[in-house]
């Protein structure tokens, strides 16, 4: 059976977590301190597999509903909807620090310690002085 807007409001936190399902493997968590948090539960590969899909207030039934049909849609293209989650987080991260590295030195970007660094110009110095190494 669907679940509707006013049945969610109406739930109240138990002693122990609880489900309230809704329908196709989209369920809503209900936990002791009063947090709800929609959950899609799947099978991929052979193995129970859940994903989380937002907090009540902020994410309503409608939109729950079309993120559960974006991870079947991706189920349906043999795609893990949790490790492609996964995987958007991380090429997210890795644009972010390369943002971040645009225009600052080498030595920085590629976090070389500060002794090696230290290290290096010590040897152009030695160098520029007239030491071995010379060209």
């Amino acid at each position: 059976m669907a679940l509707s807007d006013v049945q969610i409001r109406s739930l109240k936190p138990a002693d122990k977590l609880y489900k309230v399902t809704d329908e196709k493997g989209l369920y809503l968590e209900v936990s002791p301190n009063g947090s709800k948090l929609w959950r899609y539960k799947y099978l991929y590969m052979g193995k129970n597999k859940r994903i989380a899909l937002g907090r009540y207030p902020e994410v309503g039934l409608a939109e729950a509903r079309r993120r559960r049909l974006e991870a079947r849609g991706n189920l349906d293209n043999r795609v893990d909807p949790l490790a492609n989650r996964k995987r958007e987080k991380l090429i997210a991260v890795y644009q972010a620090v390369n943002r971040r590295a645009k225009g600052t030195p080498y030595r920085r970007r590629t976090g070389t310690p500060l002794a090696v660094a230290r290290s290096v110009d010590a040897g152009r110095e030695f160098r520029s002085a007239g030491g071995v190494g010379r060209a």
